[in-house]
């Protein structure tokens, strides 16, 4: 199949997981022979081969706004930008991001024939501006009307101008972007959580096609890794942006109450608008000698994070979406412990794969990081089961069969529909 990705971000200059998991998704799509054109955006116009049968275009124009106050009037301009780089042989159109999916409805609607449009949902966009948590942590409900926005992080950083700013530029355009999504042949997400949260928001309005869930995949590196267990490992692993919802403080209280108790490294690799304070709360609780701050960390230098660590944590307090890095840490063989809140519960069996814990349980944390840190046995069995269930579940080329079935079966009922008009 002709299959045109549409992203914001491409690897090398990835941001974050979403990017990543549809550039593995594209490198095995393109092993199956299909081919595969990654529309991205880029510092100067460029096209070039990757492989055989993946070819980049770079356009400088695209994506031009990070926070474009009317959507849907940029998306219209940006699709008639992307227009004459479509070409008339793309069978499928996949979005891959927030942007993407807004562009991807505005060309639906001027494309002169009759692709299949599929959108992939990775985080909540189609119903909240922020990622549907409050500023004390609680998963929100949704946004009504303009009260309901007091309770939203994003809102309560601005100034007093950004704050209104911030308060009428959701509430314009959070329903245009649900509208948007209904338009596309097929909605699918990355993770059975993520689509139940996005349904039962009270600010909902429309209903999207199909709503098929399909995970993340691993990464290829992953996936060829010989696992590394380290009989006296000590080394805990954090990975992932540095902010309330995250869990960090509930990490730190945690290696703070087993400081005297066992010996510990942590790392927290990643940044985030809570760096500083976290920094100086591992101060207070006396353990900076303990907690190594990275900061950003190029995603080509995880798999040696992932090497050296023991454990791997995903304290979050939010519904994750999907929760790449207590994934990774899995596939690399590692006992991973993850609270019981969001898409890790998907995929985690709790003592098996391994540790599901309750949100903000400051004790249960700290008394299941010390149980793995004592009991080598454990740990190791943890780690092999949870590489061995990844590898059956999650590998690359099984997510694009999935992917492939849905392109398949809404091209054929997007010729049959054809055929009736």
């Amino acid at each position: 199949m002709n299959i045109i990705f549409l992203t914001k971000y491409f690897p090398p200059d990835s941001i974050g997981g979403g990017e990543i998991s549809a550039y593995y998704l594209v490198q095995a799509l393109a092993k199956k022979g299909h081919q595969i054109i990654v529309v991205k955006r880029g510092r100067r116009d460029r096209d070039y081969n990757e492989s055989k049968n993946l070819r980049i275009l770079e356009r400088k124009k695209l994506f031009d706004k990070e926070v474009p106050n009317f959507e849907r009037h940029w998306a219209k301009k940006q699709a008639r930008i992307l227009l004459k780089d479509i070409g008339d042989k793309a069978q499928i159109i996949h979005t891959q991001d927030f942007h993407s999916a807004l562009i991807g409805a505005e060309l639906k609607k001027i494309i002169p024939y009759h692709p299949v449009f599929i959108a992939t949902v990775r985080d909540y966009w189609p119903v909240c501006g922020y990622g549907k948590v409050k500023i004390n942590g609680e998963v929100c409900p949704g946004c009504k009307g303009f009260r309901d926005f007091k309770d939203c992080p994003k809102v309560a950083r601005g100034n007093l101008v950004q704050k209104y700013l911030r308060m009428w530029r959701y509430y314009y355009n959070i329903p245009k972007r649900q509208e948007a999504l209904a338009g596309f042949d097929e909605v699918i997400y990355i993770s059975r959580t993520l689509r139940d949260q996005i349904k039962k928001s009270r600010n909902l309005a429309f209903s999207f096609p199909a709503e098929k869930v399909i995970y993340n995949p691993i990464p290829l590196e992953a996936e060829n890794a010989s696992p590394v267990f380290n009989p006296a490992g000590k080394t805990i692993l954090f990975a992932g942006l540095l902010d309330l919802h995250k869990g960090i403080e509930f990490l730190l209280k945690a290696l703070g109450r087993i400081n005297l108790k066992v010996d510990f490294q942590c790392i927290l690799a990643g940044t985030g608008p809570r760096f500083e304070q976290y920094k100086k709360m591992a101060k207070y609780l006396r353990i900076t000698d303990k907690v190594s701050f990275l900061g950003i960390i190029p995603y080509r230098l995880m798999p040696d994070l992932y090497r050296k660590a023991d454990i791997v944590v995903m304290p979050s307090l939010w519904p994750e979406p999907f929760g790449r890095s207590a994934l990774e840490g899995m596939a690399y063989g590692k006992a991973v412990i993850a609270t019981a809140n969001g898409a890790p519960q998907e995929f985690i069996q709790n003592n098996e794969t391994g540790i599901l814990i309750e949100p903000g349980n400051v004790l249960e944390l700290a008394e299941r990081i010390v149980f793995l840190l004592q009991n080598l046995e454990e740990r190791r069995r943890m780690g092999e089961n949870a590489r061995r269930y990844v590898l059956e579940h999650f590998r690359a080329d099984k997510i694009a069969e999935e992917y492939e079935e849905v392109y398949q079966n809404v091209k054929i009922k997007n010729q049959n529909d054809n055929l009736k008009c």
